[in-house]
């Protein structure tokens, strides 16, 4: 680790130490979010701010994988099942997501490339719910083997809301600091680095608030952080 992200990490571990201190004890385990306001134009779509990453410490968050795919074998179903998938279907998923459309029982949707449009008709129940399969989310894909163990052990998606604000869970307050730190460092660059070249602000993030399921918000002051 060099110097710079060592003092990054450092001052970050400061400001969560402080956080932890002052956030009232609860009698279950609260996770630990952080808002990150960004200074784009939410009224013109090519500013959005979307993507996947994997933090390098999970989040505890749970992941129920569903794998739109047409498996003509049993034993290629099987396998996806295997490897951490909760469903696997092709016409039984898009009749479930109809059936079910106001509470779908999963909360990630995966499929390859060449089925990707046989989800339009489901489009209008998936968007909403922010499950529609895109390439910058990593779930479109080939492999779905790597990418559910991604999923599994780490990778986030992310996207900014209608204020330009992106909210991620970013661990649990028994987290030791240290991983919250990294978690909030890999989070920030990853952003950072998918700006568009055309958004020339220089204060690309407004402000960050730190909070847990049922705290107060804590806001972060970016004047001493280099990320």
């Amino acid at each position: 680790m060099n110097n710079i992200r060592t003092n990054l990490v450092n001052k970050l571990i400061y400001i969560l130490d402080n956080f932890k201190f002052n956030c009232k004890k609860r009698n279950f385990i609260e996770s630990v979010d952080i808002s990150i306001n960004l200074n784009i134009d939410v009224k013109n779509i090519n500013q959005h701010i979307y993507g996947s990453v994997i933090l390098p410490y999970k989040t505890q968050q749970l992941k129920i994988i569903a794998v739109f795919y047409n498996c003509k074998d049993k034993t290629v179903k099987n396998k996806i099942y295997s490897y951490g998938a909760s469903f696997v279907g092709y016409k039984s998923l898009i009749n479930k997501i109809i059936i079910n459309k106001r509470k779908l029982n999963f909360n990630l949707l995966l499929t390859n490339s060449l089925l990707l449009n046989k989800l339009d008709k489901v489009n209008s129940i998936l968007g909403p719910k922010n499950l529609i399969p895109n390439i910058k989310y990593n779930t479109v894909t080939n492999n779905f083997k790597k990418t559910i163990k991604e999923f599994l052990n780490g990778r986030i998606i992310y996207k900014n809301d209608k204020f330009g604000i992106i909210h991620l869970t970013i661990g649990q307050i028994n987290y030791d600091s240290y991983k919250l730190a990294n978690n909030i460092i890999c989070i920030i660059r990853h952003i950072k680095s998918t700006k568009p070249t055309f958004i020339k602000n220089i204060f690309f993030i407004k402000n960050i608030f730190l909070s847990t399921t049922m705290g107060n918000s804590f806001l972060i002051d970016l004047n001493d952080l280099n990320f």
